[in-house]
This record gives structure tokens, sequence and C-alpha cells, in this order.
């Protein structure tokens, strides 16, 4: 079983490894705190241009990978080492490992440790929701498709059967929680992000969405990231 030391020191990460330094992005979410048999990857940030800088001489494709993005970096910067990772996961091969997962390293500051988030199977798309929607399937009656559209730092847009709401940022999950309460339906949320958000802004919305408790409601695969 491979064993991986980091050095927590607030937000900020050094790698045992490395001589550089990777600024987590906080969470709230305490669901996963421990995973073993892992390969570490590093996105870093590259001071002078804020450009990204992709590190995956580490990767195993048998073992759990953790993914350190940093937290500074746009989603326009990381969105093509996400699917990356994404797609050399999805390949077929004679070593591979189908109980092998994806997370995201994280920073919890409540309980002074690291916390993980899974994305394993997520596909990042930087087509158009709308032009994606239309080559799927209909819902069936008893689904109802959600879209949640995180456009900046202020506000976030969700729609559900032809009505849009602006919900401000603090009051999200809030009305998140009203709005797919309306009907008895299947929930199904799409996820579409503005590529000039921050890794911080996408980790939050992720973590707050971890806090859904509602059996009628489940999380797309399919993540939108558009310019």
């Amino acid at each position: 079983m491979k064993k991986f030391l980091y050095l927590f020191s607030l937000s900020i990460l050094t790698f045992a490894c490395t001589n550089r330094e990777v600024q987590l992005p906080e969470t709230d979410s305490s669901a996963i705190t421990e995973v073993n048999d892992i390969s570490p990857i590093y996105i870093f940030y590259e001071e002078e241009n804020g450009a990204a800088d992709f590190n995956r001489n580490n990767m195993i494709g048998t073992t759990n990978w953790l993914v350190n993005v940093d937290k500074r970096l746009t989603l326009k910067n990381v969105l093509e080492h996400l699917q990356f990772l994404q797609n050399k996961r999805g390949k077929d091969g004679m070593h591979k490992n189908e109980l092998a997962r994806n997370y995201f390293s994280c920073s919890n500051p409540g309980i002074q440790n690291l916390a993980f988030i899974d994305f394993t199977g997520v596909q990042y798309r930087d087509q158009s929701i709308l032009e994606y929607i239309r080559t799927q399937p209909e819902s069936d009656s008893l689904t109802s498709r959600v879209f949640i559209n995180y456009k900046n730092e202020r506000s976030i847009d969700i729609g559900k059967n032809l009505s849009i709401e602006t919900i401000e940022k603090e009051a999200f999950l809030e009305g998140l929680t009203r709005i797919i309460n309306r009907d008895e339906l299947m929930d199904e949320l799409y996820l579409n992000f503005n590529a000039d958000l921050t890794f911080q802004e996408y980790i939050w919305l992720k973590s707050e969405l971890l806090k859904l408790n509602d059996s009628l409601v489940k999380v797309s695969k399919d993540e939108f990231i558009y310019k």
C-alpha cells in the first residue's frame, strides 16, 4: 500500500517530493478524510502568468488519484488537464483497476486536516449545454432537469421547468432546496461554470451540493465549463 506524506499548514501544502507549494481549495466537507493506495498529481499555479503547470509524473493507473489543484487557477486553465485525467482513467487496459477513484485534495480548516472530494466519472465538457441536451434522450415523466449556472462569484442562476431564478451565492443551498422541492419528481442537476471562475469557487459549489440530503436529487456526471 503506497503512502504519501502531507505537511499541513493552514491552506498551503508543501509536498515532500517537490520544492513547490500548492494552495489547496478549502471545503467544509468532511465526508472523506482518508484515502489509501494513492498516486499524487499536481496542477501548480505559475506566479508569473497565472498559467497551470500539470505534473503527473507520479500517476499510476491502478491506484486512487489524489489531484492537487491550486485554488487560484481558473477553470479555463485547468479544463484540458482535467479532461486528460478523466479520459486516461476511462481507457481500457490490461492492468486497469475498476475500483480506483479520482479525488480532489482540499483543506478543511474546521478539522485542521485534509478532506477529499470524489470526482470519478465526471465528464468535463467545453461545449454548449444547449447543444448537448439536444442530443440526449428526453427525460422520462418522473425526472426533471435542473440547470445550475455559476456565472460569477456573487450569483448563481437556477433553472427548472422553463423558469430561471438568480440566487445570491450566500443563499444558494436554501434557494436550490426550495426549487427542487416544488414537486415530487426526481431532479437531475446539470452544473455549468463560467470558465473565469477560480478552482476555489468550483470546489465551493461542489461542497455545497454534498450537503443535499434528498433521495430525489442526483447530480449529472456531465459538467459544463463555458467561456
